[in-house]
């Protein structure tokens, strides 16, 4: 009788610490946003109403549009574009306001930190030459871990997300989303939709995604800390030339005739450079340097391409 009371006892105590364990581990549960944070005049915004449901936490707007966020015993009240905040009824000033960016609402980090007394941690990237970037946030609860990527970069490229742009083929890499290379069907200085800019997993590198003709595809490009690949508006509405050089330019042709500027946006920019002045004028040599070891050289006077030589 003994022995079996002392059975039971163990089993409890077993059970007691298996289930010990099982809520443990429900109260340290880690999830990821498929949302993304971004970073606007070095403050991080994040998506509210998808981090407010992992926390287990409330986001309610009325019919006047003011809205709501609710966790554990906190309410705060908000505004698009405003930079005040009433956390339990006190008026708090943060130096971004909450908006909309691409369509859902981003609330201030710092918000959600200092209202519902979060912990927060940060994870930085680091980029070949040894630069350091902010990839994501966690953002700790006592119930739960969530991890938010960060994409750093928005603020840099956010005018390019307008829908409308031009890209510049002569200094990118494209790709589809499968990662297969594309050759063929895409002209220079061709309009697409873009649709987001994200860093790429090689961090030196910038994925800006876009449609053309209906195809997904990426265009890659260096982050050399320029916008240059892409015009957001119109180059044939800019530059005042000749359909026939338009057509030379849109398949990367360069041909006598040609002024600089032209030049520049069928070729893009060349490796080295030399020039010279004179009491007539000036002259000029571009070289293309070609990884076939070929390399092309390029004449100007006074600014017109006269003579051309590999």
């Amino acid at each position: 009788m003994k022995k079996f009371i002392f059975s039971i006892i163990g089993v409890l105590i077993v059970c007691s610490i298996v289930f010990n364990g099982v809520v443990s581990a429900e109260q340290t549960k880690s999830s990821v946003l498929k949302g993304s944070g971004v970073i606007i005049k070095n403050t991080t915004l994040i998506p509210a109403a998808e981090f407010m449901k992992e926390i287990g936490g409330q986001l309610v707007i009325n019919e006047k549009k003011e809205i709501t966020l609710s966790y554990l015993n906190t309410n705060v009240q908000i505004q698009v574009n405003s930079k005040y905040a009433n956390i339990n009824n006190v008026k708090t000033f943060f130096n971004i306001p909450s908006q909309i960016i691409d369509g859902k609402l981003m609330i201030p980090l710092q918000l959600v930190k200092s209202a519902f007394q979060l912990g927060v941690s940060v994870n930085y990237g680091t980029t070949y030459l040894g630069g350091q970037y902010l990839e994501s946030i966690v953002v700790n609860t006592d119930k739960v871990s969530v991890t938010i990527m960060i994409n750093d970069i928005y603020e840099r490229f956010q005018d390019l997300i307008v829908g409308r742009a031009w890209l510049w083929t002569t200094n990118v890499y494209v790709e589809d989303l499968s990662g297969n290379p594309i050759y063929d069907g895409i002209d220079n200085l061709v309009e697409v939709d873009v649709t987001a800019v994200k860093r790429n997993e090689d961090s030196d590198y910038i994925n800006v995604y876009l449609i053309h003709k209906g195809r997904n595809l990426v265009a890659i490009i260096k982050d050399d800390g320029s916008k240059i690949s892409f015009f957001v508006d119109s180059p044939f509405k800019r530059f005042k030339y000749s359909q026939k050089h338009w057509n030379e330019i849109k398949k990367t042709i360069v041909s006598i005739g040609m002024t600089e500027e032209m030049v520049y946006l069928s070729w893009g920019v060349y490796t080295r450079q030399t020039s010279d002045t004179y009491s007539w004028g000036t002259t000029s040599m571009w070289v293309y340097e070609n990884d076939s070891g070929s390399d092309d050289y390029l004449f100007f006077t006074n600014g017109v391409l006269t003579n051309m030589s590999e």
